[in-house]
């Protein structure tokens, strides 16, 4: 099932990080984890089941061996602005709502967010995109829409949801 025509809506993500690399392996397997403890990072992070998948994921991405040193090597050499838009365009990510509540001293506040990428257009669509939601009755996560044209709302078994996208996938 390709879903690549459908923009995505990341409802829930973290500002970006003040410090954009390059990274050592410790610092970048903390972004495998919620932890702020440096042990966490250095000893756990790298052996989780997640951070194993992601690592080959990323390593189609960036075309390069999967293992961790190759992916970080290869993330380190882009320039952190090119490569965080080069995956959002790549994702086809059409909005962040970003939570500024996790991790706040370690990432950039919404004025510096607004100061690197000031762009009126995207105020705009976000304010337009909050209201939609509270006209949907959109107060609560996880809502997905899908298509533009379908709501699902709250947690559902996977079957559901994939009904759901194999639905929004036909031509209305």
């Amino acid at each position: 099932m390709d879903l690549s025509n459908i923009p995505i809506i990341d409802h829930h993500t973290h500002a970006l990080l003040r410090e954009g690399g390059p990274f050592t392996m410790t610092g970048f397997q903390r972004f495998f984890t919620e932890s702020d403890d440096p042990r966490i990072h250095a000893d756990h992070a790298g052996q989780t089941l997640f951070f194993r998948w992601a690592i080959k994921e990323l390593a189609a991405y960036f075309d390069c061996e999967p293992t961790a040193a190759a992916v970080l090597a290869a993330r380190n050499s882009v320039p952190p602005d090119e490569l965080g838009a080069r995956m959002f365009r790549d994702a086809n990510l059409a909005v962040l709502l970003i939570d500024y509540g996790f991790g706040a001293h370690i990432h950039l506040s919404p004025d510096e967010l607004q100061a690197r990428w000031d762009d009126e257009a995207d105020r705009r669509r976000v304010a337009d995109l909050e209201e939609r939601m509270k006209a949907l009755g959109i107060s609560g996560v996880p809502t997905f829409i899908l298509g533009r044209r379908l709501a699902v709302s709250g947690a559902q078994p996977p079957e559901a949801l994939a009904a759901a996208i194999r639905e929004a996938t036909i031509p209305a």
